[in-house]
């Protein structure tokens, strides 16, 4: 079987995701990931996304100090002699357990030098060792990638991105090299991405769509890019090209797929044009049927954030037909992630127009909204009760009559039973939703019939029941809903008595 890795979608090592987590929307769009998602947070993709010289050992770190310095003279000469190569300047397995000694590196003042070889490109298997040596510096702290940044290389790793590449094997390494280290001090925090940005990094990384683009560049090219996307405030990426997505091989389609999720993760409704800008839409409506979920999660959660914007970005994923695939999405097996981002995306639309609430009806949604009610996990039925709410309160807007929104009531009814109080309480505010007395005049005599599917279902006893409930809001709401509930169905029932039944 193939040897894969990880790739932790948080920054280096710290908690810089939680910047980018907007408050407003936590209650509905983020506190499910961070209690659910966030603790597996990773992508996994190929080993071969490793710089090629990586992929036959899991642990690398700077070896034979005692030859560097003789090593490094010698590199400076025309004609640099073989021992160059087959003695200290490669990054050779030392230990298996411990890390490479990145602190003793730069003591001992190997950086300027390093930064020297960069130059060399008379020399690309020095420039590949060299580069290979800074991205290990960078992949340690801040302090260690700031030491390498210092060293001025940014630039001249992107010209190593523009440099031409004749498919020789060396030249192939010192891109892959180029693009891995760049990647490693974009990855550190938002201003090292951005100073990385500030010398053009993007453009030559983007401009590798061609002959000799092979599987493994690709990989390495979209992992940058995802490192680029990444963080608060978003870059702006006018240039962002769409042309990543024509491949079909799963770690590259993985990593195209989270700069595009990162890079609509925002309020800002720009960054959400700037994805749609792209012209992926319909091609990322192709990947929820993907056959990896690595690759569904990220584009299902793109349209999620899109989906937070405004009416008109609403619009454009609903016409790419994104609600025609939410229905699987929905019913998707054992995964939990790829089901409550489903409900967060359903919740966003629902929250737009009349006509892009009733799409929602109209696409099928219902029955497996139901169905999640009914069936699933706590925290499952808990993303699909707000999803469900959010759908009723803009039905109600809309009028519920017309959208049919009463089949609701039942599994509504049925979860007011829920161990879990922010269930109870978001089937509470339905139920609420559902029977509103400022809408009598809507409904036939006066009477809001919903009263009736509420008590047929025993709705009114478990309400009664909650009137004691040891959770102060819910015992508050139902409080509240109780009397006015009561008083109109005792009205509704001796209206139907009167008429033998025969209306509604």
């Amino acid at each position: 079987m193939e040897d894969r890795i990880m790739l932790d979608v948080r920054w280096n090592k710290r908690s810089w995701d939680n910047e980018a987590v907007d408050a407003e929307e936590g209650p509905r769009r983020k506190d499910g990931l961070q209690r659910g998602f966030a603790a597996n947070n990773k992508i996994y993709v190929s080993s071969e996304i490793k710089p090629l010289a990586l992929m036959q050992q899991s642990c690398y770190c700077f070896g034979l100090f005692e030859n560097f310095r003789y090593s490094f003279m010698h590199c400076f000469s025309s004609e640099p002699p073989p021992i160059v190569i087959a003695t200290g300047i490669r990054l050779r397995p030392k230990f298996t357990d411990g890390s490479p000694p990145i602190d003793e590196v730069i003591q001992d003042g190997w950086l300027p030098l390093l930064a020297k070889f960069l130059l060399r490109d008379d020399f690309p298997e020095l420039q590949f060792e060299a580069a290979w040596a800074l991205a290990t510096v960078a992949s340690g702290t801040s302090d260690h990638t700031r030491e390498v940044i210092d060293q001025d290389v940014v630039p001249i790793f992107v010209k190593l991105l523009s440099s031409p590449i004749d498919h020789v094997r060396e030249q192939v390494c010192v891109f892959l090299k180029a693009v891995w280290a760049l990647g490693k001090i974009a990855g550190d925090s938002p201003t090292f991405r951005d100073i990385v940005l500030s010398k053009d990094a993007l453009s030559p990384l983007l401009a590798q769509r061609n002959e000799y683009a092979t599987v493994s560049m690709l990989r390495n090219v979209a992992l940058t890019l995802f490192n680029f996307c990444r963080g608060n405030p978003h870059p702006p990426f006018d240039q962002l090209s769409s042309s990543l997505f024509i491949f079909d091989d799963p770690d590259v389609l993985t990593c195209a797929c989270w700069a595009l999720s990162h890079l609509s993760d925002d309020t800002n409704k720009n960054c959400i044009q700037a994805v749609i800008r792209t012209g992926v839409c319909p091609r990322l409506v192709e990947l929820l049927s993907h056959s990896s979920t690595s690759v569904v999660i990220p584009a299902l959660r793109t349209f999620m954030n899109i989906a937070r914007g405004d009416d008109s970005q609403r619009q454009i994923i609903i016409d790419r037909g994104v609600l025609s695939c939410l229905p699987n999405l929905l019913m998707h097996g054992d995964n939990k992630t790829i089901k409550k981002v489903a409900c967060w995306t359903i919740y966003n639309i629902a929250a737009g127009r009349k006509m892009q609430n009733k799409a929602v009806i109209d696409a099928g949604l219902i029955r497996p909204l139901i169905h999640l009610l009914q069936t699933v996990e706590s925290d499952i039925k808990q993303e699909a009760a707000k999803t469900v709410f959010n759908l009723i309160c803009g039905g109600t807007r809309h009028g519920n009559n017309i959208l049919g929104l009463e089949r609701f009531i039942p599994p509504l009814c049925d979860l007011l039973e829920s161990d879990d109080p922010i269930v109870v309480m978001a089937c509470l505010k339905g139920l609420e939703i559902m029977y509103n007395p400022a809408d009598k005049e809507n409904y036939p005599r006066g009477f809001n019939f919903s009263v009736k599917l509420i008590d047929e279902a025993e709705g009114l006893d478990e309400i009664d029941k909650l009137r004691t409930h040891d959770n102060d809001e819910v015992r508050s709401k139902a409080l509240e809903m109780w009397e006015p509930l009561y008083s109109e169905a005792t009205k509704v029932w001796k209206f139907f008595e009167e008429m033998g039944d025969l209306f509604y």
